[in-house]
């Protein structure tokens, strides 16, 4: 009897001993590969990175899953995410090009050019004539100023590739850094003498016809890009810039509407087309263009002059006076602008105010007269636009955009329709089926007080009730809390007149249950995510709702001992509500101190360093919530580097 049982024991440890080994074997990490790979192949790249996740936390040792996973990163733009991703390979296995060829594209896109010249060298150590590292490092060698490497790396390229139209191109920007407009046109000649059929190359032609004036020829150039890539924005605004300069204005107009049509947000676009409007005495239409240059950069002082004028010429004398203003605060000795300001002041019988402004005009006149310098400098403001006020009347050109990186490795991008919202906090929530979510623990396993079966989730990501089965709910509830007012049962309650916008029942029906018990925790987390909507749909009670939403957080916070995430978390989105950025950005990291696998937290932080200007903090949280399954976050990255 002992030896049968001493048996049995000893198969029940072998079992025991086994089964952590039988979960890890569950799964099969080749085929999790292959099924990411084939994610990658349809561009599926949300997917792969779900795969590569699941093998790299099985087997994180090896190393191509890390360079999979950088791919599908890299295409849905998350760069230093990407570079991250091939770190981690290159430390697992130094020998693989591909990674270097891949880290050397993340570099050029986060603007580390040297360390993507040092990537592309190793990639050239072993493959000579890799066209792609040796024209990418020709173009970060242009970027850096090292002409004659970049210069090398071209000719090196076309003794190898005597044909390949990319490297003409180059070889022309290389004269155009070096000033030499001839050099570059012969460059660009010899590339259309071997194909008219590059619309980079007519491009690029006509941008040089452009510096030396020559309207008709950038034009016809112009008109060659367009046919053969009717729908590039850029060839259509430099054909525009040419026929506006020509005064063919209706020409260049119709031109303007395209590239608008192709990209609504063109800003320079936008802007010459104000001109053209103005110019033509198409005010009002003017004005508009230079109200969305405005709305886009407020500091664009050529725009607000701009605008200042066709207010004053149309009449809208007191907008006029508020444009002239501004600049007047930017430029102290913007002569003219007291003028006309005093003009429109008088316009409107300010005739005090156009005094005081006739009579600046009148002291830097005699200044000027007897020879004294200003009193105050004149303030340089650096915007995309803006050179001087004098050039009120010059066409912007756009950034030079000849020396564009192009890869084959850039597949298509998974663009994501997401609003850049906060996430909210984490409450109890009724859904309609079992969610998925990182919070598999229960609430009564924190609860000691009383059982809830209620899920934790942010409201945001719940599969919530329909309304039909909200209103049935709320009648069976009525019953319960009517029988029997527990806690539990008014907690139920509140959730579901919270998903109703019935806040002020909600909000009762979670007092009356901490009332009751006042270490409820669902109780606690209920209450403070009714007065944290409340404030978020009644300004005139904000303050005091969110003051009480950070009471039932801290409580809850000591309630668990200072070791539950989510107590954490929820503190921080009170404090960022509050606009207490820095506090909330100091909760989130505490927070991400105690689960560092709690996306929404990187999500929530990232936004607060956008805000602060902090571009490189935010791209790092957004790549890890985006890793970690908050895809949204991908939009967000994407959308902050434009």
């Amino acid at each position: 009897m002992v030896n049968t049982f001493t048996t049995m024991l000893k198969r029940i440890l072998i079992i025991l001993c086994i089964f952590p080994l039988a979960l890890l074997a569950q799964v099969n990490t080749d085929q999790v590969t292959l099924m990411g790979r084939n994610a990658l192949y349809f561009d599926d790249f949300l997917t792969a990175i779900r795969y590569f996740n699941k093998v790299i936390e099985t087997k994180p040792y090896l190393d191509k899953p890390y360079y999979y996973r950088a791919y599908a990163k890299f295409s849905l733009e998350d760069f230093r995410g990407a570079e991250d991703d091939c770190e981690a390979c290159i430390e697992r296995n130094p020998y693989l090009t591909e990674v270097y060829q891949l880290r050397g594209l993340c570099r050029i896109h986060n603007k580390n050019f040297e360390g993507a010249v040092s990537d592309y060298g190793k990639v050239l150590e072993e493959t000579e004539k890799d066209f792609t590292a040796r024209y990418n490092r020709a173009l970060c060698n242009l970027e850096l100023k090292n002409l004659d490497a970049a210069d090398t790396d071209i000719d090196k390229l076309l003794s190898f590739f005597p044909r390949h139209y990319r490297a003409y191109l180059v070889k022309a920007q290389i004269s155009l850094e070096r000033t030499d407009t001839a050099k570059a046109t012969f460059w660009v000649d010899s590339l259309l003498t071997l194909t008219q059929r590059d619309a980079s190359a007519w491009s690029m032609r006509a941008k040089l016809a452009m510096t030396e004036e020559q309207w008709n020829l950038a034009d016809s150039c112009a008109t060659k890009a367009i046919e053969l890539e009717t729908t590039d924005a850029d060839h259509y605004m430099l054909r525009a810039q040419a026929r506006h300069s020509m005064n063919r204005f209706d020409a260049a107009h119709a031109d303007y509407n395209e590239v608008i049509r192709l990209v609504p947000h063109h800003f320079v676009a936008h802007y010459n087309r104000g001109l053209l409007r103005s110019t033509v005495g198409d005010d009002h239409n003017a004005i508009a263009d230079f109200d969305y240059v405005l709305n886009e950069e407020p500091t664009n002082t050529l725009a607000r002059y701009n605008r200042a004028l066709l207010y004053e010429r149309t009449g809208r004398f007191r907008e006029a006076i508020d444009d002239l203003t501004f600049l007047i605060k930017e430029y102290p000795n913007f002569v003219y602008g007291y003028a006309l300001r005093a003009d429109c002041k008088r316009r409107i019988g300010d005739f005090k105010g156009a005094n005081n402004d006739d009579a600046f005009v009148e002291r830097s006149n005699l200044d000027l007269r007897f020879g004294k310098a200003p009193k105050h400098p004149t303030k340089k403001v650096v915007t995309r636009t803006e050179k001087s006020l004098e050039n009120y009347r010059q066409l912007v050109e756009e950034t030079d955009t000849a020396n564009t990186l192009l890869n084959e490795l850039i597949g298509k991008v998974q663009n994501l329709k997401h609003d850049n919202n906060p996430m909210g906090m984490i409450a109890p929530v009724l859904v309609q089926r079992q969610q998925s979510t990182y919070y598999h623990t229960e609430i009564d396993v924190i609860n000691k007080k009383g059982l809830v079966p209620l899920r934790l989730i942010l409201s945001a990501d719940a599969d919530k009730l329909s309304p039909t089965t909200l209103e049935y709910t709320l009648l069976q509830l009525n019953t319960l809390v009517s029988n029997d007012a527990s806690p539990a049962s008014l907690v139920l309650r509140s959730i579901v007149s919270a998903d109703t916008y019935n806040f002020t029942d909600a909000y009762d029906d979670a007092t009356g249950a901490l009332t009751s018990d006042s270490l409820l925790v669902t109780a606690l987390l209920q209450r403070a995510n009714v007065n944290y909507l409340m404030a978020d749909v009644m300004p005139e009670v904000r303050t005091l709702k969110l003051a009480v939403a950070l009471t039932d957080a801290e409580r809850l916070i000591e309630y668990t001992e200072n070791a539950w995430a989510p107590a954490f978390y929820n503190k921080a989105v009170v404090l960022a509500a509050m606009g207490r950025k820095a506090d909330a950005i100091e909760w989130y990291t505490k927070t991400i101190t105690l689960d560092p696998y709690l996306a929404h937290a990187y999500y929530n932080r990232a936004l607060l360093y956008l805000e602060s200007g902090k571009q490189h903090e935010a791209e790092t949280d957004l790549s890890r919530a985006g890793e970690l399954g908050l895809y949204k976050a991908y939009s967000l990255l994407k959308n902050s580097k434009r």
